[in-house]
This record gives C-alpha cells, sequence and structure tokens, in this order.
C-alpha cells in the first residue's frame, strides 16, 4: 500500500492543494490519518477517484517503483 502527501497527490492530479482540500472536505477522496497533523492518500484511492471522474485507466496501472527500476533494461549508448 503506498501512501501520498496532500502535496503529491495534488501534483498527480494535477490540481492545486485547495482543490485537493475540496474534494477530501466533500468527502469525494478519502484520507488516512497517521497521526494528529499527519494525513495521507492511499494510491488505490487515487486511482479509485479517478475511475470515478471518468478518466480511462489500464486495469493494471504500474506502480512508480517499477518503472524506476527497469531490472533488464538496457541504458542508451552515450558517446563513449
Amino acid at each position: 500500500m503506498k501512501l501520498y502527501t496532500l502535496g503529491e497527490t495534488a501534483n498527480l492530479l494535477r490540481v492545486s492543494r485547495s482543490t485537493l482540500l475540496r474534494l477530501i472536505k466533500g468527502q469525494k477522496l478519502k484520507t488516512c490519518n497517521i497521526g494528529p497533523r499527519l494525513v495521507r492518500v492511499e494510491e488505490a484511492e487515487i486511482i479509485r477517484y479517478l475511475r470515478a471522474s471518468g478518466f480511462m485507466l489500464p486495469e493494471a496501472c504500474p506502480s512508480s517503483d517499477a518503472n524506476q527500476n527497469p531490472g533488464n533494461a538496457t541504458p542508451a549508448s552515450g558517446g563513449m
């Protein structure tokens, strides 16, 4: 389960922080309270919100971890 800060979530959704707070207050996006002032949004909740809003997403959304470590990918050849 990947958790995002409110700033990260706003960037992913390409909305302002105030718009994100309106979505949360309007209960269109659920959050996790980790502490008295620590609020996070689960990746699955972001995907659920996007699908509910009409965005077409692939069934298996790759996680950002897989994109950062592609495994057998070969680096582009430089001018060496």
